[in-house]
């Protein structure tokens, strides 16, 4: 049906401004403003480099890291340049040449320059010489800073004044003076003199092996140097006084760096485009995954990475709340001063509908069989332009019957056009049949077929032929809690939960969970759900998350849009465009030219507790002294992605990743055990996805004494010696043979019980490193001490053959607590405990129950994706005995034995034939035997979905007299 709108209610705004591009700016100084940078250059593996007012700067993506000066009186730099032999200048304005080393620039001296009364430009090296450029001079120097020739105005053949450029191609370098004439060097350090087209100060680019030049100071023809020749290849392309500080070519095409802002030429239609307008744009360049880098003269870095993400500016004083498509044409949406508006997506223009109701606009429902649009305050007839004013509440959803659902306060009703019964009560601003048909405050309604689908503060409920049930998934049996939902094309519901995430249900059973907290900053959560096929889009307060419907690819737009800052209040997805609405602008990009990002990471070499340095630069392995080491790392990426991390692992130990932040720059790995390891790290996105290559160093631990040969043969000679002595004393062997055989027996159940897996105090240890390099103090001091507390406990009980059970339960809870620490929120764990078990507190063997729950988390839990819950319950058996029960969800164990079989791994937690073994050494001392019983569980399309475990241990439950 087309849209039209009442002659009446519609009036274009006519002062829509034209598309732009989008382009965001990142604060560089904290609290500063107005520092000029100067240069913006990048290096080969990629880091940006900026020159300013306040000193040089690295940029990897995340931080700016300020190089320390050594001899610096100001701050003042201007570039930075690589030298053939790997040296590394940066040039100071006013103090000349500076070196990096170790991480900081120190100042060198030239040697014959007798006062620095100089304003230094650049510097460039042609056949082991270096060539630097001063506003009058121009100094030819050796590697060591030694002069060996100088070109300034006191030097009668050239009679020049002033420098203005300096640019090399090839065997050549082009000097620029003030004034008509060029200087060409060549190889051989010759210096020839050529005419310029006019007398100015010039600035050039090189393109290809040709050489690009126009006046700085006011507009001119450009010119390109062709044989010798300046032939002129644009007239003037500026009308307005501006000054051209630099021209750029970045991939063929020619930037204009001026005082209005930072142009380019068409080369299809050799027109001039704006980039940026109204900022002094000093320097230019783009990055190795094409995002382009600008720098002004006001302190401002700005960033885009695609020229076709673009935006309007509405020039609207108010927030746009609320966005709805109509059809493939047009989105309406509406502002917080209740303004409704059209927004033509083929001429991008705005049309104003009129103003209707107060306080805001809470939602938008558009009804494409009335081509009426609904909100809190009634609706519009968008082909006439009527307006009814009713209150609908909180949401409106039709059904395909036609009857409506109205969440009004904290009651729903169903509405129809006619009075299906006496319970239907006309309401004639409505125009219809109201029926009140529940009380409690809802959210949002959608329609899966004829079956109304609404959302409560508490749960779901399902209104179907006039009945209402409470929706659960009927997997747990638990109410589905949300505060938003929506309905894809599937009959999918998606359920926004307050955990930060969103599962999805099919069925009313539980298809998928998209964990999004590494999307979110801390404190954030998802604002709104919406659906766009085949999109559904996860609005929050730092962006935008768009999940495809059935492949499930999740896309964060702000990787897309840059270092996007502004806040999202709405967003639309229509015909391959995805249309954002902030408060002033609306910004639009195809998501076909969405770009997978790439991150970099750089090993820096590897420290040990000795403070000894080992280089990671071709070494293959390295033979470390020491088993605990900081493995040290630089990381980049310019994509604005949430949430990125390093994953890393020792391959030959780890089964699965550990994560640390990206900008921490070193992982710690305390006691590694001995042998060769590979250690890998990569970085990893939001949704997990690994976005960089995977960066390997092989280290060699060195074996401890109890393992060298000399412990061996000293053991060797120890045993031979005790049985020398067994031999004579041969008439006590058969009395102490039992006694061994007891001591054997206890021996086992002691190295069992008081065993601690060191792979587990690697991980803990290393997550409280990473919390402290975080700044997250408070974590890790709590974390720490359950830790101790932990290690206490084990070394003095496990000397104890048996352990009250309220300890045994204790260690548990803090040893659940710190993997907790591991997993994060994704694990969840229920402790139950009978009360009266924990008062009459029987004595139980000694760590007895903790191998089971280890391993459920090794073996079940730690491959399981998404939600991973774990039960322990300690209750009074039947029979005088205690139950205890361990279940989880886990991925059960026919999984976890194939897993462990294609990876070839050792079992490194209790072993099942380890702790059958301990019970029948148990059992052998006891009247009444422990019973275990292991159940896998599984789901209804006979997948495995966890372990039960059930242990019955025989006590007599008295109180202790």
């Amino acid at each position: 049906m087309a849209l039209t709108f009442s002659l009446l209610a519609v009036f274009t705004v006519n002062d829509l401004q034209g598309q732009e591009l989008l382009v965001n700016e990142i604060n560089v100084f904290e609290g500063i403003s107005n520092v000029p940078i100067y240069t913006i250059q990048t290096d080969e593996k990629g880091f940006i480099y900026l020159t300013t007012e306040k000193g040089i700067f690295r940029y990897n993506g995340i931080t700016f890291t300020k190089f320390d000066l050594d001899g610096a009186n100001n701050e003042s730099f201007n570039y930075v340049y690589k030298l053939s032999d790997g040296r590394i200048l940066a040039i100071n304005f006013y103090e000349g040449i500076f070196e990096l080393k170790n991480d900081k620039f120190e100042k060198r001296n030239i040697f014959g320059i007798k006062d620095y009364k100089y304003t230094f430009f650049s510097i460039t090296e042609l056949n082991k010489k270096i060539y630097l450029l001063t506003d009058i001079a121009l100094f030819v120097l050796d590697k060591e800073f030694q002069i060996s020739k100088l070109l300034d105005n006191e030097n009668k053949e050239y009679n020049i004044k002033y420098f203005s450029h300096m640019e090399k191609i090839g065997d050549t370098i082009y000097v620029f003076p003030k004034g008509k004439y060029l200087l060409k060097i060549d190889k051989f350090g010759n210096f020839y003199k050529d005419s310029l087209p006019g007398d100015c100060r010039w600035t050039a680019t090189v393109m290809g092996n040709q050489l690009f030049f126009t006046c700085r100071d006011y507009p001119s023809a450009i010119f390109k140097r062709v044989r010798g020749n300046n032939e002129k290849i644009y007239n003037a392309i500026f009308n307005d006084e501006i000054t051209t500080y630099k021209i750029k070519n970045i991939n063929n095409d020619l930037y204009f760096c001026t005082s209005k802002g930072l142009a380019k030429i068409n080369n299809k239609t050799n027109q001039v485009e704006w980039i940026i307008r109204n900022k002094r744009t000093n320097d230019l360049t783009i990055d190795y995954e094409g995002n382009y880098w600008a720098i002004t003269l006001d302190g401002e870095l700005l960033n885009w990475n695609d020229f076709n993400i673009r935006k309007i500016h509405t020039k609207l004083a108010e927030n746009i709340t609320n966005s709805t498509a109509i059809d493939s044409n047009k989105i309406l949406f509406a502002t917080s001063l209740n303004n409704f508006y059209s927004f033509d997506l083929k001429t991008k223009t705005l049309k104003h509908i009129g103003q209707y109701g107060k306080d805001g606009v809470k939602f938008l429902y558009y009804d494409k069989a009335s081509n009426r649009l609904y909100f809190q305050f009634g609706s519009i007839d968008l082909s006439t332009g009527k307006y009814y004013n009713f209150y609908s509440g909180n949401y409106i959803a039709k059904g395909p019957d036609g009857d409506m659902i109205f969440c009004i306060s904290n009651k729903i009703y169903v509405f129809s056009n006619t009075q299906k019964d006496s319970t239907y009560k006309f309401q004639a601003d409505m125009g219809g049949y109201l029926k009140k048909i529940y009380e409690s405050r809802s959210y949002k309604t959608v329609f899966i077929d004829s079956a109304a689908y609404i959302l409560l503060f508490n749960g779901i409920i399902k209104y179907y032929q006039g009945n209402i049930t409470f929706v659960k998934d009927l997997l747990t049996g638990k109410s589905i809690i949300g505060y938003d939902m929506v309905i894809d094309s599937e009959k999918n519901l998606w359920v926004a939960n307050l955990d930060k995430g969103i599962e999805v249900y099919r069925y009313e059973f539980l298809k998928k969970t998209f964990e999004m907290q590494n999307y979110f900053t801390k404190g954030s959560s998802i604002l709104k759900l919406k659906y766009n096929k085949p999109y559904i889009l996860a609005l929050y307060q730092e962006g935008l998350v768009m999940i495809h419907e059935k492949t499930h690819e999740i896309i964060d737009v702000n990787s897309i849009l840059g270092k996007f800052s502004k806040v999202m209040n709405d967003a639309v997805y229509s015909n391959d465009t995805l249309y954002i609405f902030t408060k002033d602008e609306i910004i639009f990009c195809t998501l076909t030219n969405k770009r997978d990002a790439r991150a970099k990471i750089f090993l820096n070499g590897i420290t040990d507790a000795n403070s000894n340095f080992y280089s990671t630069e071709n070494n293959p392995e390295i033979k470390l002294s020491s088993k605990t080491i900081f493995l040290n790392y630089d990381f980049l990426s310019y994509s604005n992605q949430g949430g990125i991390k390093i994953a890393y692992r020792i391959k030959d130990l780890d089964t699965s990743w550990n994560f640390i932040s990206a900008d921490v720059n070193k992982i710690f790995f305390p006691y590694l055990i001995p042998g060769k390891h590979t250690i890998q790290l990569a970085a990893v996105n939001s949704s997990g996805k690994i976005i960089s290559d995977i960066q390997t160093v092989t280290v060699i631990v060195p074996q401890s004494f109890f393992l060298s040969p000399l412990f061996f043969i000293l053991v060797i000679i120890a045993l031979i010696g005790l049985l020398v002595i067994a031999y004579y004393l041969n008439d006590a062997k058969v009395k102490k043979r039992e006694l061994l055989n007891n001591q054997l027996r206890m021996s086992k159940l002691t190295a069992l019980r008081s065993r601690m897996n060191p792979h587990f105090v690697y991980n803990i240890l290393n997550s409280i490193q990473s919390l402290i390099y975080i700044g997250d103090k408070k974590t890790a001091s709590s974390s720490l001490s359950k830790f101790s507390e932990l290690m206490r406990l084990v070394l003095d009980l496990s000397d104890k053959e048996n352990i009250s059970l309220v300890d045994e339960i204790h260690v548990i809870e803090l040893y659940l607590e710190l993997e907790k620490l591991r997993f994060g929120d994704e694990f969840k764990f229920t402790i139950d405990f009978d009360n009266e078990l924990r008062y009459l507190n029987p004595k139980i063997p000694g760590f007895f129950i903790q191998p089971f729950v280890e391993n459920s988390i090794k073996h079940g839990l730690l491959h399981k994706n998404g939600d991973k819950r774990l039960l322990l319950k300690i209750e009074k058996g039947t029979n005088n005995d205690i139950r205890i029960i361990v279940d989880d969800n886990g991925i059960g164990r026919k999984k976890s034995a194939e897993i462990n079989a294609r990876r070839n791994l050792k079992k490194s937690s209790f072993a099942v034939e380890a702790i059958i073994n301990r019970i029948n050494l148990i059992n052998s001392q006891l009247k009444r035997k422990i019973v275990l019983q292991i159940f896998d569980k599984v789901d209804l399309n006979n997948e495995p979905s966890g372990t039960t475990v059930i242990i019955s241990i025989p006590v007599e439950l008295e109180l202790d007299t």
